[in-house]
């Protein structure tokens, strides 16, 4: 039998720290690299977890999405069109923007930026500075609503 090309280490198991098996469906959780894993109940909180993952904190938020930022204490929120990005240590909205239209895929892409997709465009979101999401480019031949074509992270 061939060797596999991945290793697999259990860390621990979700329901032994209070997560139900239907909570942990692929719309409520954001499976960061690591040390952090960030979780959206249906009750509106959200959990992260560091090196302690049998201590976790709960925050109540109310939210669509919520993606932790890869390795600082920061998270980033969607509510419909409203995007907002906190900072959980100094407990302060970092900042916070109206966008025009929905944004189907969004994702930590370093440490400063978060790309977002949107049906017509593909923008960064800094989180520094007062600037709102600057358009990358137009993915005019691209729909990612088209039955062939898949947003992969």
């Amino acid at each position: 039998m061939a060797l596999l090309p991945i290793k697999f280490h259990e860390h621990l198991q979700l329901t032994n720290v209070g997560i139900r098996p239907t909570e942990y469906l692929f719309r409520q959780c954001h499976y960061g690299i690591g040390q952090i894993h960030c979780h959206r109940r249906f009750s509106a909180s959200c959990n992260y977890r560091s090196r302690r993952p049998t201590n976790p904190q709960r925050r109540p938020i109310s939210a669509d999405s919520v993606i932790m930022h890869p390795t600082a204490k920061i998270i980033a929120l969607k509510s419909g069109k409203t995007l907002q990005i906190f900072n959980i240590e100094l407990k302060a909205k970092v900042k916070a923007h109206q966008n025009s239209e929905d944004i189907i895929f969004w994702k930590w892409i370093n440490e400063k930026t978060i790309a977002l997709v949107s049906e017509t465009a593909v923008y960064h979101w800094s989180i520094e500075g007062e600037t709102a999401p600057v358009k990358m480019f137009d993915p005019a031949s691209v729909s990612f609503r088209k039955p062939n074509n898949k947003l992969s992270s």
